[in-house]
């Protein structure tokens, strides 16, 4: 039987922001099976005010892969300064002891059964999300962040976000749906190429507006499981009256 989507996607989700130095200049980034994202923090441009020169880590969770144990990090960065990416970082290479994670709750993330369809997440190459195609009215609420996430700041490769739930409700016929507080929040890298497993879960269809608010366009949401983890993953968006772009092949 097919969930309903609205048990993995509770609004409300908060971080759990916890700062810490990283050992060295550069702190390597890895994805969730701890293979290498080819990305690194830098320690003299994670600024957080009050914070600086110090990795922002998600602490919702602590996971086991090849290497080790890895927390998810939020690089650091603030408006108007150059983007830090995102990543799971080694905890072997940041200081001082984390305590204990405070998970995501409300069935976000949450394990679910499996549709018995594995994809592949194809977004090298797509035609990216639209800039115009917002999540709400505000020029930084974009859904392009969710797409083809490492070219959208031009980090070195392909790969898209996991979320722990999703920034927007699914909208109803012919109605915008409402923003989800405390939606989009990362959960893990999805490297391009790299499996996914479709779960047995309702698709989110949600709108994208423009800047006046006007809705210009749909994104599908599907929950997926890689690597023992599950989240949202954008599956595909169409623009205007454009074709649907898939984002999975």
């Amino acid at each position: 039987m097919t969930l309903p989507a609205k048990q993995f996607n509770a609004p409300g989700e908060l971080h759990n922001d916890v700062y810490r130095r990283p050992k060295l200049d550069w702190t390597p980034l890895y994805y969730p099976n701890g293979s290498p994202t080819l990305q690194r923090l830098e320690r003299g441009k994670l600024l957080w005010p009050g914070y600086e020169g110090t990795v922002q880590l998600d602490y919702k969770e602590r996971i086991e892969a090849t290497g080790g144990h890895y927390v998810f990090a939020r690089g650091g960065d603030i408006p108007d300064r150059e983007a830090q990416p995102y990543g799971h970082v080694s905890v072997v290479d940041i200081e001082g002891p984390l305590g204990s994670p405070v998970p995501a709750g409300g069935g976000r993330g949450a394990s679910a059964p499996l549709a018995n369809r594995q994809v592949t997440l194809d977004v090298d190459g797509i035609p990216g999300i639209p800039d115009e195609m917002l999540y709400k009215p505000d020029i930084s609420s974009a859904w392009g962040n969710y797409g083809d996430s490492g070219a959208k700041y031009g980090f070195p490769g392909r790969y898209s976000y996991m979320l722990w739930s999703s920034p927007r409700t699914e909208a109803p016929p012919g109605g915008l749906g409402a923003t989800n507080p405390g939606g989009g929040i990362v959960r893990a890298l999805m490297p391009n190429g790299g499996p996914l497993e479709l779960c047995d879960v309702e698709r989110l269809q949600c709108a994208s507006v423009d800047a006046a608010g006007n809705r210009n366009g749909t994104v599908v949401l599907a929950y997926c499981e890689r690597e023992n983890l599950y989240g949202w993953v954008v599956i595909g968006h169409q623009y205007l009256d454009g074709p649907m772009v898939h984002h999975i092949a």
